[in-house]
């Protein structure tokens, strides 16, 4: 029988901080260029797999101890935050969030202030991404774009390599989908396509739970330009799609509660694959590109002022698409079929020439947006591998790059390696001497959080990270150590640099969950009655 176990007071913090210890030292042996795999269980029959991602491994820990695996759950979600934002950083993130906690409590247990702990905290993570922000360089050049991708897909040059030739030329807001190739090796193609500003009407829908998104292939398309509110309305379409044994991307400003009801039930049964896309508006709203996403599908819009009142939708309302896909926070991906990139051509030449005879900003912008959506087109990244498994690793390994390739072009680069955390360690430490003895002491838990990526990295590699983390944390620029080759010199020369919001990104949200972890005071769980 179950029953529910509730630990309290300084108790509940150290089984907290316990499954945080544990949870660090099972990800930091995969940190970093001279990380080790980790083998892990797979589950209904399923083979095990490797990885190399602290965050995969730990998604995969299941402590005994009740109370210490819902820290290693609540530590998971902010690594989880990490990943969705910026697509790497993840390790370091429950690095630092293990060693915030740890240090912090130390001063607790001994008699300083909680709050006044978390305070001093805060204060220091505040500063130390301050002094980040303000040491960034602008990352524009392919080389600098191919060393930050090569260093978020754990050193895959290969795949590195890829993703620099993709944001070369198809843009920084490019689409990239990443499949699994049919042979040993990879290669990059650009097809014709266009962006919709959408999202997944409701994660029931989603097709690839690792991804978070659902990709359907040859589906019908419906567009809807308002909001879809009677479920009578559908029949016919979902019929039709029945018929044709097609998937159904349905797009729409919005859907009832009763529309997404008879969605989900006829997605659940099996009887039509489906996928409801809320449109979002852009710059000039979503008229406009509802036509762009007409013309280019040969589908109608439908539910506009000057329909007809009662009509439902048919057949010849639909278009279609080579493939769809769709996640819970990025843009919609559209692919036309065969001579659909004329059609998508004559789009961009329209536009182009009405841009050239606009007065309006505002109505140059929309323009200038449509025409992005457009004309940027679709970059696909096949991944070769021997194995499955070895083939959902590296695509992981992609999505990872992509993500902070654009994290680095949004807000800049910095040393990697952990160089940069270090060298906010001095400004941070002006904030120790604090009159109040416990903010100084969660100053200094942020002092030594910042040293733990670069300590575990070095520690990695088999060397003593002491007199190394010293000798970088007072050097100039981008001097640092790289750990592949034991030796010092210039980062960007061995090609280790960071996307600056990876790095502060990570602090952010390591230090958020350890405060909130640290103001626990009592843990409820459930436990089996001995």
């Amino acid at each position: 029988m179950l029953e529910r176990k509730i630990v309290t007071g300084d108790a509940a913090r150290q089984d907290i901080v316990e499954g945080m210890q544990q949870l660090a030292r099972a990800v930091a042996v995969t940190y970093g260029p001279v990380g080790r795999m980790v083998a892990l269980e797979g589950h209904d029959g399923a083979l095990p797999t490797l990885s190399r991602d602290g965050l995969t491994v730990a998604r995969q820990i299941v402590l005994e101890d009740p109370a210490q695996n819902s820290a290693v759950r609540i530590a998971c979600e902010a690594a989880e935050r990490t990943h969705d934002s910026v697509g790497d950083g993840t390790t370091a993130t429950l690095l630092m969030a293990a060693s915030l906690l740890r240090e912090a409590q130390r001063a607790v247990v001994t008699g300083s202030d909680l709050n006044k702990v978390c305070e001093g905290i805060k204060r220091g993570v505040d500063t130390a991404i301050t002094h980040i922000r303000d040491h960034t360089i602008a990352c524009v050049t392919s080389e600098s774009v191919q060393q930050v991708a090569e260093v978020a897909s754990q050193h895959d040059k290969e795949i590195a390599s890829l993703l620099a030739q993709a944001v070369t030329r198809v843009g920084q807001q490019c689409v990239v989908r990443v499949e699994a190739g049919k042979g040993r090796d990879s290669r990059l193609s650009i097809q014709e396509g266009l962006r919709i500003r959408g999202v997944l009407a409701s994660r029931a829908f989603v097709t690839d739970e690792h991804f978070v998104k659902a990709r359907l292939e040859h589906p019908l398309l419906m567009v809807h330009e308002g909001r879809l509110e009677d479920p009578e309305y559908l029949v016919p379409v979902l019929e039709r799609a029945l018929e044709m044994n097609k998937p159904l991307v349905i797009m729409a400003s919005g859907f009832s509660s009763p529309v997404l009801a008879l969605l989900l039930e006829n997605h659940r049964q099996g009887r039509v694959a489906l996928c409801p896309v809320r449109l979002q508006p852009g710059v000039g709203g979503l008229s406009d590109v509802l036509d762009d996403l007409a013309q280019c599908s040969g589908a109608k819009v439908l539910g506009r002022v000057d329909s007809i009142p009662g009509a439902r939708p048919c057949a010849d309302d639909l278009g279609c698409a080579l493939c769809i896909e769709v996640s819970t926070s990025e843009s919609v991906v559209i692919l036309g079929e065969k001579g659909q990139p004329e059609a998508v051509g004559e789009r961009i030449h329209l536009l182009s020439e009405a841009l050239k005879t606009m007065a309006d900003d505002g109505l140059k912008e929309s323009v200038l947006e449509r025409l992005s959506m457009l004309g940027s087109g679709i970059a696909l990244i096949e991944v070769g591998a021997d194995s499955e498994p070895e083939s959902s690793e590296r695509r992981r390994r992609a999505y990872n790059g992509l993500q902070a390739i654009r994290a680095a072009m949004q807000d800049g680069v910095v040393p990697g390696g952990g160089t940069a955390a270090l060298r906010a360690i001095p400004v941070v430490e002006q904030l120790a001497m604090s009159d109040d003895v416990a903010v100084a002491a969660g100053v200094r838990s942020v002092m030594q959080a910042l040293k733990t990526p670069a300590m575990t990295l070095i520690a990695n590699s088999g060397v003593d990270p002491e007199p190394v983390v010293d000798r970088v944390m007072y050097g100039d620029g981008y001097y640092g150590y790289d750990v592949a080759r034991q030796a010092y010199g210039d980062l960007r020369v061995f090609g280790i640099i960071d996307p600056a919001l990876v790095v502060t990104t990570a602090l952010q949200n390591a230090s958020s969950i350890a405060i909130a972890l640290l103001r626990s005071q009592g843990v409820c769980v459930m436990a089996r009655d001995a």
